[in-house]
Formats: structure tokens, C-alpha cells, sequence
């Protein structure tokens, strides 16, 4: 796992060194539309990278409260929430 995170974090260096980069995220951004995706469905999309970056042992906090963590989003009446819990 440790060769894989090198690797990866190598292609992000070379990434950000790239002078193509900005080219590169204006295709990316372009590409990208959401406008057709229920809202519901964006959210469960949100969860699941949420449960995959717990899995990688890799948190989320809360900007305003730094010692809350983020380790789900639901949606109740209408309103999207991110669910919180205090670190330990």
C-alpha cells in the first residue's frame, strides 16, 4: 500500500509541475455536468466518497469545529446535512 500512496503522490507532484495544468482542470471542469443528476442521487455520490475516504483511514472535519469530524451527509426534510462526530 505504501509503493501505491509513493506512486500516486509522484503523479500528483508531476501534475502541479505540469504547464499544462491549467488547460488540463478547464477540460476536466468543461467535461463535467450535473445539471440532468437528481440531487438525491449527488448526495448518495457524496456518501459513498465520504465512506471510501474513512476507509483510507483519511478524515474529514468540520471547517467551523475543527475537532468534529464529517463521517456522513443525509438528507431530512428537504435540507442536505453533513453528520458530525467529535474525535476522541
Amino acid at each position: 500500500m505504501r509503493i501505491r500512496r509513493k506512486k500516486c503522490m509522484s503523479e500528483v507532484r508531476e501534475f502541479l509541475k505540469s504547464s499544462n495544468r491549467k488547460k488540463i482542470v478547464e477540460d476536466a471542469k468543461n467535461m463535467v455536468d450535473f445539471t440532468d443528476v437528481p440531487t438525491f442521487l449527488l448526495c448518495q455520490s457524496i456518501e459513498l466518497m465520504i465512506a471510501e475516504l474513512k476507509a483510507r483511514n483519511f478524515q474529514i472535519y468540520d471547517f467551523d469545529n475543527k475537532d468534529k469530524a464529517v463521517f456522513g451527509l443525509k438528507i431530512i426534510a428537504g435540507k442536505a446535512y453533513f453528520l458530525t462526530e467529535a474525535e476522541k
